[in-house]
Parts: structure tokens; C-alpha cells; sequence
């Protein structure tokens, strides 16, 4: 059996059919919700809830730190300076920086 998820198909090698495959969705996509968080009232708490959310329903935890990272880095360039300390206070829920109930 052949997987492609660039052309969302599989191959079956006993019949040669084809059918459609749901793909999973990038890392890249959570920059949406990161991004939403940020803009709310209360950003350091929308972020952690959004994140507890997240790792509630199975997402890698080790994933998204590192989608994280590459957020908090693509912040500092574009010089959102308040941002990148949010998400930097974030990362240090995931070290245990904090409070033990705030720990991701």
C-alpha cells in the first residue's frame, strides 16, 4: 500500500484502486489559534487554556513546543515585543517555570 499525503490518495497493491485520504493538519495550523489568543482580553490565559485544550485531545506535547519556539521567534522579527514575552511565559508553563496547577 502506497500513502501520499502531497496528493491526499492512497494505493491499494492488490487492486490498484484509488480513494481519497484525510490528511492530517500541520503544526503550521495552530499559528491561527496562537495568533487568536494573543488578540484576547486576557492573552497569557486564553493561550494556556487553548493549550490544555490541545494537549486534552492527544496533540504532541514535544510538537508543540516546538511550534511554539518557531512562533515566539517569528514574533521577535517582526519586533512584537509584548507577544513574544506571552509566549515566552507559555514555553515556561511546559518547563514547570510556574505555579504547579499552570503546568503544561
Amino acid at each position: 500500500m502506497t500513502i501520499s499525503a502531497r496528493s491526499g490518495t492512497h494505493e491499494s497493491d492488490g487492486d490498484r484502486s484509488r480513494m481519497t485520504v484525510q490528511t492530517a493538519k500541520p503544526l503550521q495550523g495552530n499559528v491561527d489559534l496562537f495568533e487568536a489568543s494573543l488578540r484576547s482580553p486576557e492573552p497569557l490565559w486564553e493561550l494556556h487554556g487553548a493549550l490544555r485544550g490541545l494537549l486534552a485531545r492527544g496533540a504532541d506535547r514535544e510538537a508543540l513546543i516546538q511550534e511554539l519556539a518557531r512562533f515566539k521567534d517569528d514574533l521577535a522579527s517582526a519586533g512584537r515585543d509584548e507577544d513574544w514575552e506571552i509566549i515566552y511565559e507559555v514555553l515556561t508553563f511546559f518547563e514547570g517555570w510556574c505555579l504547579p496547577h499552570l503546568k503544561l
